[in-house]
């Protein structure tokens, strides 16, 4: 209810296995500030509330830092906000879960879900005006295990010059993402990978819309990767221009499923030839797998 609070160097929740540490930040001009990073969850257990309006700032989030660390975030609330300058990771080596909801904002530069090899990390951005803005990548199932799901006119955006996206990072990591409902988007300004070493699956469905300037659904070899479009509304854009592509299967093994009125939007000069160019779209009810077999190379 309007109380400040500031810190001038790490703060952590859940030190030790067994500890159980919990923050509740609400209520309009409420502030928590450091300058060191904020761990929810080291060893132990730890959770952080930001709601009602309250602000946290923290160069770093980190939840869940060690394999036996849970932690759990949640913003929820018109003008909550929790702001990092530099990464959050949900899931560095334990379980870990972020979610943002009724309004509610995150903000940080690098954002990774299911980090280290042990690491679980679910992330949740849901309802109007919910919003979890990156300036750099965002890495779902970076070694570990990841999801993200974006839905009831949720937002993520990415706006970085460089790569923005990532599903299953590493060799031996899983990553998975849905978009899921009218108003539910993920905008990324950069290259969106759909299994870049890692396996890997995509969801839009019920007019979620995703945008990327290119993209690639298995990438390298050991990737594994699938992505399905779906539904009336439902949208996929290249948005790079004359010059953007979409590879599926580029080394790796890649499926791309478009069906009932959904679409997928890529410039007519980078269109493979397995895909049906039609008014400068790519469109479709079919399985690209499915095409791919049932046609020549010339076809």
């Amino acid at each position: 209810d309007g109380a400040r609070v500031l810190h001038g160097g790490n703060v952590m929740l859940g030190y030790e296995s067994i500890g159980i540490g919990a923050v509740t930040v609400t209520g309009a001009n409420s502030l928590w500030s450091m300058n060191g990073a904020l761990l929810v969850g080291r060893a132990g257990q730890g959770t952080l509330t930001v709601a009602g309006g309250g602000q946290v700032v923290t160069p770093q989030g980190i939840l869940a830092q060690l394999a036996s660390g849970t932690g759990t975030a949640v913003v929820a609330g018109a003008n909550s906000q929790w702001s990092m300058t530099s990464e959050l990771y949900v899931g560095q080596s334990g379980t870990g879960a972020l979610t943002v909801t009724g309004g509610g904002r995150a903000i940080s530069s690098f954002g990774y879900v299911g980090f280290g090899s042990s690491a679980k990390g679910t992330a949740t951005v849901g309802g109007t005006d919910s919003l979890w803005t990156l300036s750099n990548h965002l890495y779902v199932g970076h070694t570990g295990q990841g999801s993200l799901t974006i839905t009831d006119g949720g937002a993520v955006t990415v706006t970085n010059s460089g790569y923005s996206g990532y599903l299953g990072y590493n060799v031996g990591s899983v990553g998975s993402a849905v978009v899921s409902g009218s108003g539910s988007q993920w905008t990324m300004t950069s290259s969106f990978f759909v299994g870049h070493e890692g396996q890997a699956t995509l969801t839009v469905a019920d007019g979620g819309r995703i945008f990327s300037a290119t993209a690639n659904v298995g990438t390298y070899t050991t990737s594994i990767a699938s992505a399905t479009i779906t539904g009336a509304n439902t949208l996929w854009t290249m948005t790079n221009g004359i010059g953007a592509s979409l590879n599926v299967g580029l080394m790796g093994q890649g499926t791309l499923t478009v069906a009932d009125g959904a679409r997928v939007q890529v410039p007519v000069a980078d269109l493979n030839d397995w895909l049906c160019p039609v008014q400068g779209e790519a469109v479709g009810g079919f399985t690209l797998k499915v095409l791919l077999q049932s046609e020549g190379e010339e076809d």
